[in-house]
C-alpha cells in the first residue's frame, strides 16, 4: 500500500509540477523540485534512500546539519544514496547557508514546499527512509542530541 502511495505520489507530483521551477544551479535549472525527486527515487536502483527536509531558518535543522552530513557520508560509503530537500522560500538563503556549511549530499530546492506538502511534513527537520521496495520505512520529525 505504501509503495503504491509513493509511486502515485510521484505521478501526482510530476503531473502537477509542470509550472514549477528549480532555479539556481546550472545542473538543476531545467528541472522542477518534483522532477529532481522523481529522478532521485528512480535512480535509487532498489537501494534504500535517505531523505532529509530542512530549512536555513530552522534552528534544529542548523543544529542537525553536521550530523546529517556525517550520516550521509557514512551511508554513501556503503553505496546508499541520500538527498536533502530545502524548503526555504528564498533559495538564496539556503545557498548562503551552504556556502558556510557544505553539504555532503544532493540538495533539492523546494521553495514552494510542494514535495514537503505531498509527504505531509509537519515540522523540520524531518527524515525518512525509502526502502528498496519504494515504501516509506521510517519517518522522524525533529532533532535532539543525546
Amino acid at each position: 500500500m505504501k509503495k503504491m502511495f509513493v509511486w502515485v505520489l510521484l505521478l501526482i507530483i510530476f503531473s502537477a509540477s509542470a509550472s514549477a521551477s528549480a532555479s539556481a544551479s546550472a545542473k538543476q535549472q531545467a528541472y522542477s523540485p518534483e522532477q529532481l525527486l522523481e529522478q532521485a527515487l528512480l535512480a535509487q536502483e532498489s537501494k534504500v534512500l535517505y531523505i532529509d527536509f530542512w530549512a536555513s531558518w530552522c534552528k534544529p535543522c542548523v543544529k542537525s546539519f553536521p550530523w546529517m552530513n556525517e550520516f550521509s557520508r557514512s551511508i554513501r560509503a556503503r553505496g546508499l544514496p541520500s538527498l536533502a530537500i530545502n524548503v526555504d522560500s528564498e533559495e538564496t538563503n539556503a545557498r548562503l547557508f551552504l556556502q558556510n556549511n557544505s553539504a555532503s549530499l544532493t540538495v533539492i530546492y523546494d521553495n514552494k514546499s510542494t514535495i514537503a506538502k505531498h509527504f505531509s511534513i509537519q515540522g523540520m527537520p524531518t527524515s525518512m527512509l525509502i526502502g528498496r521496495d519504494g515504501e516509506i520505512k521510517y519517518h522522524h520529525c525533529g532533532f535532539f542530541t543525546g
